[in-house]
């Protein structure tokens, strides 16, 4: 009998123990959307010892959701959830000064870029309304006034140009394999340092002089 009741409760140890090994291993499997080390790999992995996630985008996410807005809105303090306002922004200032983009060479043809940006429902999107950075990025340095670097296999960088110098911290962005933009924060931001205020800006800047100081 008692050999009987030693098997009786062996069996339903190990029954627990299977149990919680078995939900364990389904986490690993599933992965934790919020731990940095679940996320599929930034492309150009070396960068990546010089930075960790913040947040913005979602990993492991189809169809395609628009994480570079997203990335955008919590870098700048934002929920993600109003990355449609960021966009509206955007496509507003797009239509405004379409001629100095064009001028500039940040778009070869408004209405195409307009039609990717616009979209007007939360939720999942189309390829056709993804974010493509090498355009985006200029449009949203100068929306937002701020330098935007983004790390793929090199290092792009947006700097505001239809501005006068300011201070406001620049934003990193990252892209993994999975593509998703990431906000990136620095371990050390001296490595890849912002440019600085010249001193006497005002007198070497064609709009200083018009500044009120």
């Amino acid at each position: 009998m008692a050999i009987l009741l030693l098997f009786i409760v062996w069996t339903r140890e190990r029954g627990n123990f299977s149990n919680v090994t078995g939900v364990e291993r389904d986490n690993k499997r599933k992965g934790n959307p919020r731990d940095q080390s679940k996320f599929s790999r930034l492309i150009g992995s070396p960068f990546s010892v010089h930075a960790s996630f913040g947040r913005g985008g979602l990993p492991f996410k189809k169809p395609p959701i628009p994480s570079g807005l997203q990335a955008i809105s919590w870098a700048l303090g934002c929920c993600q959830d109003v990355y449609l306002d960021f966009r509206k922004e955007i496509y507003n200032d797009l239509q405004a000064q379409s001629e100095f983009y064009l001028n500039q060479g940040f778009v070869n043809e408004i209405e195409k870029v307009a039609q990717r940006i616009d979209v007007d429902e939360l939720g999942t999107c189309s390829i056709a309304h993804c974010m493509r950075m090498l355009t985006t990025g200029h449009l949203m340095a100068e929306v937002y006034n701020r330098q935007i670097l983004l790390w793929q296999i090199l290092e792009s960088n947006f700097p505001p140009i239809n501005h006068l110098p300011n201070n406001n911290p620049p934003i990193f962005l990252g892209l993994t394999e999975t593509q998703h933009f990431v906000v990136l924060k620095m371990k050390d931001e001296d490595l890849f340092p912002t440019p600085q205020l010249e001193k006497n800006w005002e007198h070497c800047h064609p709009r200083g002089n018009s500044v009120e100081k």
